[in-house]
């Protein structure tokens, strides 16, 4: 009787303590949320306005080509643009800015980002399949994607499949 009660009260403190710790865990992610957002809108963002730039036109216009990806973009291509820009900052920046806040950031200051050719091209829609890259080219993209980590394994089999 002694052990059963025992069990109980330590089922029930192991609930107690997993309740809090999800609490916890989610006044942690808010509070990240906060000042992330405070560090985007202060300006911290201004310093990497080069890098950003250099990013979108390196690594970012190229990706915009890819057939499966733009399909997967949604509604806006500027605002998908700037998601994958986000992947490829420095760690620690992304320690300190959501993703959200540095979409928000970019969207904000575009104008300082990019030039009127540059929008041109994130906006336009994937030339005609004449001069697509092969299916091929475009798996092989996205494989090197998915093991960069920009893209989920669940993301990859379903551009796969939509290749395919």
């Amino acid at each position: 009787m002694l052990k059963n009660l025992k069990d109980k009260l330590k089922s029930h403190l192991e609930e107690q303590a997993t309740h809090l710790k999800e609490k916890a865990e989610k006044a942690q992610a808010d509070l990240k949320n906060a000042a992330s957002h405070a560090l985007a809108d202060a300006g911290a963002l201004n310093a990497y306005l080069p890098e950003l730039q250099r990013i979108l036109q390196q690594k970012v216009l190229p990706l915009l080509n890819l057939n499966a990806l733009t399909n997967a973009m949604g509604d806006s291509r500027m605002e998908a643009a700037f998601r994958m820009a986000y992947e490829f900052l420095p760690a620690p920046v992304r320690l300190m800015v959501s993703q959200g806040a540095f979409v928000r950031f970019c969207m904000n200051n575009r104008s300082q980002l990019i030039d009127p050719a540059t929008e041109q091209r994130i906006l336009q829609v994937p030339p005609p399949a004449a001069q697509r890259v092969s299916s091929a080219d475009e798996l092989l993209k996205l494989k090197q994607l998915l093991d960069a980590g920009l893209l989920t394994e669940t993301e990859f089999e379903a551009f796969k499949k939509q290749l395919l």
